[in-house]
């Protein structure tokens, strides 16, 4: 089995985590809209029984869905922040030192004190290896910005016989 088919069959686990962290996100807008039909906006008929019921709410299995489910999201999204850094972590320590040219340039709408985390797609120019396409993910200081534009080449770490890159700075002349 290529290495690319392998990529394609094993899902990142930090993009698994995102993506599950995303669909805990939209299932709790399902028990919340539930849990506002049957409390808040109950109320507005002003009948006692309805006020009455609308407590019961708290103790509905759509709060705690809601509760459970928005969870889950933070929980999901902390985890896959963690694995993505474990997984970069393995890679500047094990991988091989090759330089990069970036295609593509992505805003992911993350910032990390206040600096953006940039998705990368990268041309990567191993010296004893073809050569490949990946991406990687970085917090770019916006001063540092116009070093990682399109055409531009940055070090980069590689773990061979997969497609996982970690940047590691801009390629100095």
């Amino acid at each position: 089995m290529k290495h690319s088919e392998r990529g394609e069959k094993n899902m990142d686990l930090a993009k698994l985590l995102r993506r599950l962290g995303g669909i805990c996100f939209l299932l709790m807008w399902i028990p919340f809209a539930m849990v506002m039909i049957n409390g808040p906006l109950s109320m507005a008929s002003g009948k006692l029984e309805d006020i009455q019921s609308a407590a019961d709410v708290f103790t509905s299995p759509w709060f705690y869905a809601m509760w459970g489910l928005f969870a889950g999201t933070f929980v999901f999204f902390i985890a896959s922040m963690i694995a993505a850094g474990i997984s970069n972590q393995r890679i500047i320590a094990n991988g091989q030192d090759a330089e990069a040219k970036i295609l593509a340039i992505n805003d992911t709408g993350s910032r990390i004190n206040d600096n953006p985390v940039v998705e990368f797609s990268l041309q990567i120019q191993p010296e004893n290896y073809p050569v490949f396409v990946a991406t990687a993910r970085l917090t770019v200081s916006v001063i540092h910005l116009p070093s990682y534009q399109p055409g531009k080449f940055v070090r980069v770490k590689y773990l061979p016989g997969t497609n996982k890159v970690a940047i590691t700075g801009v390629k100095t002349v």
